[in-house]
């Protein structure tokens, strides 16, 4: 339950804020953009179990492009090479690094196209009232796009808490513990200790719909809709 809280706590704002970024800077129009929304698109169409795989050689402690990058940085500080998922302090610093990869994906096309469903006018409104290029984002965009955020927390927090795949084919070291999901498959299908592996099935279900329900709750603070009337 640590690792997985931890993870999903730490991965889901980077997710969230970066889709959102890399979402603005795709709604700008610029030459070639269809090519880069492609571009930024293919990882969404990546297998899970390829991508797993590629990120387990770029970790890799001793050829590793990671550590290759980072060795003149870690020279300075005079810390050997990490054995990033050999050692468990170093384990969900690297499983937080690849969750970056999902930044640009489905996730950065849902907020493209809550971007583009916001009206212009409002835009040209505040521009003649003066308004800068963060007040607009603070108090038209964000507002606006508000349902689209409240969809990408509740699904990237569901994705995060059932990590899976990526966690199986890397193979981090047990130390650091083990995700909820990874412990489903190996108490019920590779030791055959079913009620064990259901339990633990229902811990994780329960966490979820108790999460879910309070980012639900918390909604009306912060969600707008074009229905709502406000006083």
């Amino acid at each position: 339950m640590r690792i997985t809280l931890l993870y999903a706590a730490l991965s889901l704002p980077i997710g969230v804020i970066g889709d959102l970024l890399v979402a603005m800077l795709l709604n700008n129009k610029i030459k070639g953009l269809g090519a880069y929304r492609t571009i930024y698109f293919l990882p969404a169409v990546m297998p899970e179990v390829a991508v797993a795989l590629l990120w387990r050689w770029l970790f890799n402690s001793e050829s590793g492009i990671i550590n290759f990058v980072l060795s003149p940085l870690f020279s300075v500080f005079g810390i050997d090479k990490p054995n990033w998922f050999g050692d468990p302090h170093y384990v969900l610093g690297a499983f937080i690094i690849m969750s970056l990869w999902g930044i640009f994906g489905t996730n950065t096309v849902v907020f493209l196209a809550g971007l583009q469903g916001v009206p212009s006018s409002l835009y040209e409104a505040a521009e003649i009232d003066g308004a800068g290029r963060f007040a607009k984002f603070k108090n038209i965009t964000i507002p606006q796009i508000s349902p689209v955020i409240l969809l990408q927390v509740i699904m990237g927090m569901i994705g995060a808490l059932q990590i899976f795949t990526i966690a199986m084919f890397v193979r981090p070291t047990t130390a650091a513990g083990k995700f909820m999901n990874q412990l489903v498959y190996e108490r019920g299908f590779t030791q055959l200790h079913m009620g064990e592996a259901s339990a633990v099935a229902w811990v994780l279900f329960i966490i979820i719909l108790a999460l879910t329900l309070l980012v639900f709750r918390s909604s009306p603070a912060w969600v707008h809709y074009e229905s709502d009337v406000r006083r």
